[in-house]
């Protein structure tokens, strides 16, 4: 199964619905983990959301009005997306 890994802002909740709908209808694993709900400094999980995009086909970027509002969640997709660029999705 080909999983997608979508880099987003957990306050987009009606896209993020949408995309879930989108994937659930195919045998594409989707793969959402919210910025926001890390704590600061847990490498693990850190490592978890690089695991995720090291393993995905594709990476989807939603840059929406939330995620250019808070800054820390656009810091942080940038840094997904940089990884991405490096892994040539």
């Amino acid at each position: 199964m080909s999983q997608i890994f979508v880099s987003h802002s957990q306050k987009d909740e009606a896209i993020i619905a949408l995309f879930a709908k989108a994937f659930g209808s195919t045998n594409v694993k989707h793969v959402f983990m919210e910025y926001e709900k890390i704590m600061l400094g847990r490498d693990p999980m850190q490592q978890e959301i690089q695991k995720n995009i090291q393993n995905s086909a594709a990476c989807f970027v939603i840059l929406s009005k939330n995620v250019s509002e808070i800054k820390h969640t656009r810091d942080w997709i940038v840094s997904e997306s940089s990884g991405v660029r490096q892994l040539n999705l």
